[in-house]
């Protein structure tokens, strides 16, 4: 929810992959050329992996240098990373322009960097993916295995992938900027990756017909949620897709709040979701014409900003220095702001509240806002500390922004690796402590010439990654290195005894070391279950009787005879063979007629799904043999 106003003259552009950060790499001397390098790291952030670079992820730089609204011959450059995952490609750039790179892989979700370039020069942008998963395709809808992704309404033969994202622990991977086009802050509730392609296997950006998608909100966010019409017993909420030719979000509709169970939320339970008492789990649910990143969002108009002077040790301004500031107490970062010549910045934010305001809507009114600031300088990063915002309304624009006066690059503030020890406490979506979480973390900052300087000193281990598991009060303790943000992530298997398999999961970044025990909550995940099936005549019924997603019957010789599923609605136990539900669609026989008869020895096979009351998924599936 940060607005960046670049006041640079000179811009020297290096993009450092902690937050999206920036290290200064030095430019043209000619100002009037309009070549540049572009080059970086790409890599990727997979399970208890950590960070490692991606060899021959593709790269592609889009500038709309004239600046109608696409990209045209010689605005879009393509390259490679070699195997080590670094790429260097030559472009033209264009100042008052946004330079938009994007990172692919096959596996991935692609990832989306925007830099605005007041001056051209040379740039270094790195790319942090993250796996993405293929969607299970079936008829005309597309879902993600967990129910956090659908895609319903879409021409049959369509495939993809996909990827829901919390915008609280995932703020790295939020494209652009927290801001729309009309430079509103945005306060984000969940955001997705969607990459379709049609029954040839080209990729789908536009839709003939709109089609309708849901994604579901990480717990995290929903003391955000905010109703944009009350009064009609539904609650609404904003939907921005992200542009990719200017690399800006921007509004495109709304959708509404529903129930795991695809009902609408009432109006009457918004205040039992700000306090996270709603029982089960919430989804967004709206149409869309085109595939992007998606994102449901809540602007905000009035806003607070900062403003002040970089110089260096010397006292000279710090021409070419980047600036990057991210909320501590709200999920949002700025854009990367190139330092002009004079040393001067100035930066909107979220502004504190007043006594009784609530300007994010999140139900907590008076709420102190606070932002953390960074600079990065000849390859440097400078920790110049926190800043807690005023409660007056302020912007770049008017200038009468919060004055931090000059600030002044010592050698003390440079950020340097330090042993960090940390108690890690994971408890599950009630609170209780949950023993044998595998919990690992590490601060993928600590990479190029630190992570060099880091092994001089201490083990590679402690310079990467630590890992360990809980005890029986869920604990764990972890000594790492840490230079400026630390990632955790947990997950345990089995944790669910009345299951026969289970899985959850939860992770959170952390500014500098740890104060604090730091808790995971691990409240994403999911249960399975068997169903017993069973077979009166044509009456085929299951137990527990879960909303099921699919029903298929087949011949004792493994050929298909009745095969329905549901692509909105769901199918209810009982079922009569042959006869389709209300809303379910055939499959098979695939011109709609009656199935040949039930026999001896055909297998039946059930899927199913639904939510605890908690919100973790329960899926459930159930096989038998007609006698």
């Amino acid at each position: 929810m940060i607005r960046t106003h670049s006041v640079s003259q000179f811009a020297f552009i290096c993009l450092m992959g902690f937050a999206g950060g920036l290290v200064a790499c030095g430019g043209s001397d000619d100002p009037d050329n309009n070549k540049m390098a572009v080059s970086g790291l790409v890599q990727g952030i997979a399970g208890q992996a950590g960070a490692n670079p991606i060899g021959s992820a593709e790269v592609e730089v889009r500038i709309d240098r004239n600046g109608d609204g696409r990209i045209g011959e010689g605005e879009r450059f393509q390259t490679t990373a070699d195997s080590e995952g670094n790429y260097s490609l030559n472009v033209v750039g264009q100042s008052d322009r946004n330079l938009v790179v994007t990172f692919r892989q096959s596996g991935w979700s692609s990832q989306h960097r925007s830099v605005e370039i007041d001056e051209v020069a040379d740039v270094s942008i790195n790319g942090t993916l993250r796996r993405s998963e293929i969607l299970d395709c079936r008829g005309t809808r597309c879902s993600l295995d967990d129910g956090s992704l659908e895609v319903r309404g879409l021409p049959e033969g369509f495939s993809g992938n996909g990827r829901t994202f919390n915008p609280v622990t995932e703020t790295d991977a939020f494209p652009g900027e927290f801001a729309d086009d009309q430079d509103n802050l945005l306060v984000s509730g969940v955001f997705a990756n969607i990459e379709m392609q049609d029954a040839q296997g080209n990729d789908v950006d536009q839709l003939d017909d709109p089609a309708t998608l849901r994604m579901r909100f990480p717990r995290d966010t929903w003391s955000a949620i905010r109703d944009i019409q009350p009064g009609n017993d539904q609650i609404e909420v904003p939907l921005y897709y992200f542009d990719e030719t200017d690399g800006e979000w921007k509004r495109d509709g709304q959708g509404i709040l529903v129930d795991q169970d695809d009902e609408i939320v009432a109006e009457s339970e918004l205040g039992n979701i700000q306090s996270e008492q709603f029982n089960g789990n919430l989804y967004a649910r709206g149409d869309v014409e085109h595939f992007s990143y998606w994102n449901v969002d809540w602007p905000i108009e009035t806003h607070g900003s900062i403003s002040g002077s970089i110089v260096t040790a010397g006292g000279s301004p710090a021409g070419g220095a980047t600036l990057n500031v991210t909320g501590t107490t709200y999920a949002g970062a700025s854009s990367p702001q190139t330092i002009g010549g004079d040393g001067s910045f100035c930066v909107d934010v979220m502004r504190s509240e007043a006594m009784g305001e609530d300007i994010d809507g999140d139900g907590n009114s008076g709420e102190t806002h606070e932002v953390a600031i960074r600079v990065t300088y000849n390859g440097k990063i400078y920790n110049l500390g926190r800043v807690t915002m005023e409660t007056n309304q302020s912007s770049c624009q008017t200038q009468d922004s919060q004055d931090l006066g000059t600030q002044e690059l010592l050698p003390e503030l440079e950020l340097q690796p330090e042993m960090c020890s940390v108690t890690v406490e994971t408890v599950d979506e009630t609170g209780t402590p949950i023993e044998g979480v595998f919990v690992y973390a590490g601060d993928y900052s600590l990479f190029g010439t630190y992570f060099e300087q880091c092994l001089e000193e201490y083990d590679f281990q402690q310079c990467y990654l630590q890992t360990g598991e809980s005890d029986a009060m869920g604990q764990v303790q972890l000594n790492m290195l840490v230079l400026d943000q630390i990632s955790f992530y947990g997950y345990v298997e089995d944790v669910n005894p009345q299951a026969e398999s289970s899985w959850r999961t939860a992770q959170r970044t952390n500014f500098g070391c740890p104060s604090e025990t730091v808790t995971l909550r691990l409240d994403q995940g999911y249960d399975e279950y068997s169903l017993d099936i069973s077979v009166q005549g044509d009456e085929i019924s299951w137990s527990p009787e879960a909303p099921a997603t699919q029903l298929l019957v087949e011949s004792s010789m493994s050929d298909p005879k009745w095969y329905i599923f549901s692509a909105e609605n769901r199918i209810m136990s009982p079922v009569t063979y042959g006869q389709l539900p209300q809303g379910i669609q055939s499959y098979f026989p695939f011109d709609g007629s009656a199935p040949e008869a039930l026999a001896s020895g055909d297998e039946i096979t059930v899927y199913a799904n639904d939510a605890s009351d908690t919100g973790i998924y329960e899926y459930y599936i159930g096989e038998t043999v007609v006698e």
